[in-house]
């Protein structure tokens, strides 16, 4: 785990950790490399744009000086194909990566996918980005916004004890800060 990733604790000694953000995305990484290889590609095109200029007005440009300049060209163009298939990949594996992680979150006890939730704050599971961790969906469903599980998620088999559980912890917090008056 990398260095000050939080997890929730595994309640048993078998089980494992589970971080409270999915792993580092590969792709941005990649993407940027995509970009300095299409900037590579403009650079070695406007050399080829001058060189053919100087051919045109009759100058002399060696054939070594050529070829080296088309073989540039070639591996650059052939550098920015592979990248970008390493882009595609790169996606396709973060997206998965993130729904690893929302399937090992969903695995946990429902009061630990609750952790950290307020009437105002959302659990610490869904501050990662990855949408909303009592539901597994894009859209928040916070317990203080939608008052029972919402009729659509049921129809679509999402289990609803995460969101139970987040809703009997809100009830809690009420009756504590009831208490404390």
């Amino acid at each position: 785990m990398a260095a000050g990733m939080q997890s929730i604790q595994p309640q048993h000694d078998d089980e494992e950790f589970v971080a409270l953000e999915p792993p580092a995305p590969r792709r941005p990484a990649i993407a940027a490399e995509l970009v300095l290889a299409q900037q590579q590609i403009k650079e070695l095109e406007s050399e080829l744009a001058e060189v053919a200029l100087a051919l045109a007005e009759g100058k002399p440009v060696s054939e070594a000086e050529l070829r080296a300049l088309y073989d540039r060209r070639q591996t650059a163009l052939f550098s920015l194909e592979v990248k970008a298939l390493a882009d595609g990949l790169a996606e396709e594996v973060d997206r998965q990566a993130v729904q690893l992680w929302k399937d090992d979150v969903l695995q946990l006890a429902p009061r630990e996918i609750a952790d950290g939730i307020a009437v105002r704050e959302c659990p610490d599971f869904c501050k990662s980005g990855c949408g909303c961790a009592l539901t597994g969906f894009r859209q928040c469903h916070h317990p203080a916004t939608f008052t029972t599980f919402p009729n659509d998620l049921i129809v679509k088999g999402v289990s609803s004890e995460p969101w139970r559980a987040a809703a009997a912890v809100l009830r809690e917090q009420a009756e504590d800060e009831g208490d404390d008056e």
